[in-house]
């Protein structure tokens, strides 16, 4: 309930109140299934914003969950982090990472929700 009350509010152009409700989902409930999808959810929040800082937090917390289909996801946006911190070699790394577990993961026979292989 709280999970989808942050996300509507974000949906909503609410996104302040949507991230108060996401914040509250993760401190107040961590082994929620929806922490993944809320952790990136405020990743997205802070890096639109330039918090970069915060957003690296939340996008690393996502990568805790390595069975997530945010979990590339993360990584990817890890990696435009890196580039807009001129940590040109460890973005390189992280685009890197993604391309190959997308391609291990589709020769696996597993379903992937985001191929960012394209954009990587």
């Amino acid at each position: 309930m709280i999970f989808r009350l942050g996300d509507g509010l974000i949906k909503d152009d609410q996104s302040a109140e949507g991230i108060q409700y996401l914040t509250r989902l993760t401190n107040n409930y961590p082994e929620s299934r929806y922490i993944p999808e809320a952790r990136f959810q405020m990743g997205e929040h802070y890096f639109e914003r330039d918090l970069l800082i915060a957003a690296r937090q939340n996008y690393e917390a996502v990568m805790t969950h390595t069975d997530s289909p945010y979990y590339n996801f993360a990584i990817y946006k890890l990696a435009w982090i890196d580039l807009n911190e001129t940590l040109y070699r460890e973005s390189v790394e992280k685009f890197q990472t993604v391309i190959v577990n997308i391609a291990q993961a589709e020769a696996r026979g597993e379903e992937v929700r985001f191929d960012l292989r394209g954009e990587a």
